[in-house]
């Protein structure tokens, strides 16, 4: 993950696969709470983490990185 200078995450599309996988690797956090939290379908989440899609705009993106800093606190 790289820092912009306004402290804003910015995650490139080719590492959101290794981002979900690290992220739900103990079961506890699933793709369908990911999904619900970011507003896309769980099959979304699938796809990325499984490296067949990405993101599509950057209103889910930032909703996706913005998910992820609720994780961080």
């Amino acid at each position: 993950m790289n820092k912009t200078q306004e402290g804003s995450v910015l995650i490139a599309a080719n590492n959101i696969p290794s981002v979900l996988e690290e992220i739900t690797k103990d079961g506890t956090i699933t793709p369908e709470i990911i999904a619900y939290n970011v507003g896309v379908s769980p099959m979304t989440i699938y796809r990325w983490r499984n490296g067949q899609a990405k993101p599509k705009s950057k209103v889910v993106q930032q909703s996706f990185e913005n998910y992820l800093k609720t994780l961080d606190k």
